[in-house]
This record gives C-alpha cells, sequence and structure tokens, in this order.
C-alpha cells in the first residue's frame, strides 16, 4: 500500500494528486481486497480508469495490464479496451489470460486485429472453433504454429484440413500437428503422406488410423 501512503501524504500537504498515483492506488486496493467488497470495489476502479483512461499514458495502460489482466473480477469494458490497445505489449497480456473476454469479443478480435495479436490470442486457453477457424484462415505460419501447439484449443475439421495444407513447406507446423491427439482421421492420413514424401522423421508418432 506505499502508493496509497504516498497518494495520502500529497493530499495532506494539499499538493495536486497525480492521475497515475490515483490509478496506483486503485489497482492497489483492487488487487488486495477479496470477498464481499471485491466486486463491489471492482465496479468503482473500472468506472474510475475508464473515466482517465484515455488520458493516460501508455506506460500506465502496459503497467495496468500487466497487473490486472488475469483478474478474474477485472471488469470487463476495461478488459475490452486494453486488448484493443494497438501497442502489442499492452494487448498481449489481456488476450494471452483474461478470464473476462467473451466469445464475442474474441471472435471480433480473432478477424480485425493485426498478426502480432493475433499469435498473442492463439496462445488464449480453451479456444474454440469460432475464433480458431479465423485463426486458421487469417494467420500467418507464426499465428498457425502457436494455435495448433496449443494443447487446449479446439480445432474443426476444416481447419485441420487447411492446417495440414499449409504445412507443406513448414516443418515446424507439421511437428505441431503431429503432436495433436485430436487430429482426424482424414487430415492425419493426409499428413503422413507429406511426412513420407518430405521424409520427415517423427511421423510415425501419429495414432493408428488404420480402419
Amino acid at each position: 500500500m506505499q502508493a496509497l501512503e504516498g497518494l495520502t501524504v500529497m493530499i495532506e500537504k494539499g499538493e495536486e494528486v497525480d492521475r497515475n498515483a490515483l490509478i496506483d492506488v486503485l489497482t492497489d486496493l483492487f488487487l488486495a481486497v477479496e470477498g464481499s467488497k471485491a466486486e463491489d470495489l471492482a465496479k468503482v476502479f473500472g468506472n474510475v480508469v475508464l473515466g482517465f483512461f484515455n488520458r493516460l499514458e501508455d506506460s500506465a495502460h502496459l503497467e495496468l495490464a500487466e497487473r490486472v489482466g488475469d483478474h478474474k473480477l477485472l471488469p470487463r469494458e476495461l478488459a475490452l479496451r486494453l486488448a484493443d490497445d494497438e501497442i502489442l505489449e499492452i494487448a498481449r497480456h489481456i488476450l494471452e489470460g483474461s478470464p473476462v473476454l467473451e466469445i464475442d469479443s474474441l471472435v471480433d478480435f480473432a478477424q480485425r486485429k493485426p498478426q502480432p495479436h493475433l499469435k498473442a490470442l492463439a496462445s488464449c486457453l480453451n479456444l474454440t472453433t469460432p475464433i480458431t477457424d479465423i485463426l486458421v484462415r487469417r494467420g500467418t505460419n507464426d499465428v498457425l504454429r502457436k494455435v495448433t501447439d496449443n494443447r487446449s484449443t479446439v480445432l474443426s475439421q476444416d481447419s485441420f484440413d487447411a492446417l495440414v495444407a499449409k504445412s507443406r513447406k513448414d516443418e515446424e507446423l507439421q511437428e505441431a500437428l503431429v503432436r495433436r491427439h485430436d487430429l482426424p482421421p482424414d487430415p492425419a492420413r493426409r499428413l503422413i503422406q507429406l511426412l513420407r514424401a518430405t521424409s520427415m522423421i517423427g511421423w510415425t508418432a501419429l495414432p493408428d488410423i488404420r480402419g
């Protein structure tokens, strides 16, 4: 609570309170309070920060994202503002790990954000097919490798088909596909053919798909 003590001293001296100092204090409180008061404080925290949001420096946005990005009570509107930031270092703390972003918002980000943001989103846990289908369709090879290597993601048959096709000249993507235990039989057969044709070591690690 050092920020709170410092702010108290500033007030006692009649000094003007800095916006960033106020945000620091509220963030300390937001992270410290638990139990029945936490949700009420989260609302106050969100309202105050959003009121100042456009007047805060990028460094303050980054500090916020780093400190509260994975908090389960982070106000959703604040999470959306941070996740939508053009600066990757700010956005990725929310895209990779925020538990408050809903599927519609993730779909929206997947549809319109640039490739570095898509790579961050591809690291998010438990992505479902409405999101992964877009990542596979829009993503560069870096994004494709990341979403394929993320074992918590759910990939559709169409996405697996596309990934196998796009892995023709990408051995790292081929290896990531080999490690997927949910690879359906048809794309698995095509992947095996591709691996044999390119003499890729490790194709025997695929599950037995005979019959």
